[in-house]
């Protein structure tokens, strides 16, 4: 017997083992030959892949097809495989998001030529100060994690969340609260009613009919859904002042969109509650690096150039310089602002899950940071793809064959998703 992709099965397949969806139900079992019926259904279900029998011939998926110019092909697979530097080609996973990468990178080419990836910073002009880099930044370690959590503390614009996410969570907490209350207190900031509504009515969601009110909105989607999305319009706004000389902000966001909607689409394949936790811990994931452009700009700009000119993980050079790396920075961001843990532990063990009391969600975050990064899709900063963790991987229980449309789908909804959130409402 042998797993095929679901775009590989034929009709006349026979199915060697029950195939069911993520919720357990059987939809084509052990035996049947498979019809175009059955495919269709699969697929319907989100089914990523079958075991048929051994006999059965799926055939070989070509890398590139055959419309693209071997030399593009050769050229994409050249300029992913230096994203992929610090990667393992040999893992499974890692394998298959290389291949989707290539393709998706051969036809990028194809359609406007070769280019350099655009840069996530803009070195500084001029000398630095008394010739030499910010007296701050060139000790490893030299500034400690406590000393920021201190910063962090007393800067006003930082600490406070604004108010009307901050009455909304009251409110969710109480369980005398109902679902007008959650929306009147919703209604009275008018941009983030507007916003909500938009997002709500797209295909971030998909529904048949229009949602038209907040307190409808609220009884469809749910309080601690909503509650999810206005903390994540609410955290946008309060980062609008980071100089775009230290980092391009256009492309730091849509990594973390892009991001956010892969966790969702992971989370909803483990059959999770609530999966805007989940988009909202991937787009704050990188969080802790927007702290330090606020608080230590110069410094920031540093490790951003040391890291390119050394090839080495941003995250490493995070960890020497300031005493913690972004992903922890990041977590005591959101412990100041007293947000759930389960939303901090996403956000602080990102890159470390096994290091989180609760694994799972960390787990699916750090997945889908790979994931976007390996498309290429914006930048936070760094240029290289993380190194996937093999037991976070192996937690999350998905098949590299369900990267293939989980990718798909994200792609699908990154454009409109990242305009319902950054568009003027």
């Amino acid at each position: 017997m042998g797993i095929v992709k679901i775009g590989q099965l034929r009709p006349g397949m026979v199915v060697g083992r029950d195939v069911k969806d993520c919720n357990g139900r059987l939809l084509v079992a052990a035996g049947a030959a498979l019809t175009d019926n059955h495919i269709r259904v699969l697929k319907i279900w989100g089914v990523v892949e079958a075991e048929v029998e051994e006999n059965a011939q799926a055939g070989e998926t070509p890398p590139f097809p055959a419309a693209i110019d071997p030399a593009i092909a050769a050229a994409a697979a050249d300029a992913v495989r230096a994203r992929f530097r610090h990667a393992d080609p040999d893992d499974a996973a890692v394998a298959e998001l290389l291949r989707i990468a290539d393709l998706r990178e051969a036809l990028r080419m194809t359609r406007t030529g070769p280019a350099k990836p655009p840069s996530a910073t803009r070195r500084r002009s001029g000398r630095r100060r008394g010739g030499i880099r910010s007296a701050l930044s060139l000790e490893l370690g030299e500034r400690r994690l406590g000393e920021i959590e201190e910063m962090l503390r007393k800067d006003v614009k930082l600490t406070t969340l604004p108010d009307v996410f901050t009455r909304i969570n009251e409110a969710i907490m109480r369980p005398s609260s109902s679902s007008r209350e959650i929306a009147d207190l919703i209604s009275r900031d008018t941009g983030l009613s507007a916003r909500l509504l938009k997002v709500v009515n797209s295909a971030f969601y998909g529904y048949p009919s229009q949602i038209d009110s907040l307190p409808q909105a609220v009884s469809i989607v749910g309080t601690n859904q909503l509650s999810m999305l206005a903390l994540g319009i609410d955290v946008i706004s309060e980062f609008k002042g980071i100089p775009g000389g230290y980092i391009n902000m256009d492309l730091f966001w849509r990594h973390s969109i892009a991001c956010g909607i892969v966790a969702r689409l992971i989370a909803a394949t483990k059959n999770i509650q609530n999966t805007e936790r989940l988009f909202v811990a991937g787009m704050l994931h990188d969080i802790g690096r927007l702290v330090v452009y606020h608080c230590l700009p110069h410094d920031a700009l540093d490790i951003l150039e040391k890291a390119r000119d050394s090839e080495e993980p941003l995250c490493r050079l995070e960890a020497g310089y300031l005493g913690g790396d972004h992903a922890e920075i990041g977590g005591l961001l959101l412990q100041v602002w007293s947000l759930p843990l389960s939303l901090e532990n996403a956000v602080r063990y990102h890159h470390q899950p096994a290091e989180s009391p609760n694994g799972l969600e960390p787990a699916i975050v750090h997945v889908a940071d790979v994931t976007a990064k390996a498309l290429g899709i914006g930048s936070s900063g760094d240029q290289y793809v993380p190194t996937l963790d093999p037991a976070a991987w192996r937690l999350i229980g998905l098949s590299s064959n369900a990267l293939e449309p989980i990718t798909a789908q994200a792609e699908r909804q990154l454009e409109e998703t990242f305009h319902l959130f950054f568009d003027e409402a």
